[in-house]
């Protein structure tokens, strides 16, 4: 049901129960951008983006 989904959550967040079977990715307090590489392999992981040598 939700194999096209990727949560980025605050590490101080606390998920509720429904989504303790999806993955995420965890950042520091006004870190997200430090998790931009991973972000980017999720979504070529999911086949979101595609990429190709220019």
């Amino acid at each position: 049901m939700y194999d096209k989904i990727v949560i980025l959550k605050e590490k101080s967040v606390t998920l509720s129960s429904d989504f303790s079977d999806i993955g995420h990715i965890s950042f520091e307090k006004d870190q997200v951008e430090a998790k931009a590489m991973e972000l980017i392999m999720e979504l070529v992981g999911s086949g979101f983006v595609k990429i190709s040598p220019t």
